[in-house]
């Protein structure tokens, strides 16, 4: 007996769940990709919590710990990723605020002079309005014997605490 030529319908038939597939991979892939960023933003965000905690309870080896594992983070939170979404739906790495707080601890646990300076470059260019970073880098400087920079981030103390005073 010849083969019957298969008409249209099975043809579609048996292309079919090849294109299924490929749509429940897309799917998966799509999944993936949303809910990654997604819960490494929340982890991130957790540890900086915990960090600015354990700092406020007086564990600064701890907050430094976890400030910095925080940080790393950052660079594969969501933001970072999907680009920044509208009202902060997805963490974006530390605050300003943290990272001041992550210099002082820093210096505060270790004494990393350069570790503190990092951070506390990070929380001007975060909020150059954040005086106290600008005071901190300016002592730290200074007591690294570099006179210039000291004088630099002294009067961006006072510059910094000035926009601080017109915004209340």
């Amino acid at each position: 007996m010849a083969n019957k030529p298969r008409s249209n319908k099975q043809s579609k038939r048996r292309a079919s769940p090849p294109a299924s597939a490929l749509r429940r991979h897309v799917v998966a892939s799509l999944l993936v990709a949303v809910s990654l960023p997604a819960a490494l933003s929340l982890c991130g965000s957790r540890l900086e919590r915990s960090g600015l905690l354990a700092l406020e309870q007086g564990e600064p080896a701890t907050a430094v710990a976890q400030l910095s594992r925080a940080r790393q983070f950052a660079a594969y939170s969501g933001a970072a990723l999907l680009g920044r979404l509208p009202g902060g739906l997805l963490w974006s790495g530390l605050s300003p605020n943290s990272e001041y707080a992550a210099g002082r601890a820093v210096l505060e646990s270790r004494g990393e002079v350069l570790a503190a300076i990092d951070h506390f470059d990070a929380a001007i260019r975060g909020n150059p309005n954040l005086w106290p970073a600008h005071a901190n880098l300016a002592a730290v400087q200074a007591g690294l014997g570099d006179v210039m920079a000291a004088l630099e981030a002294t009067l961006s103390v006072a510059d910094a605490a000035h926009a601080a005073e017109k915004r209340l």
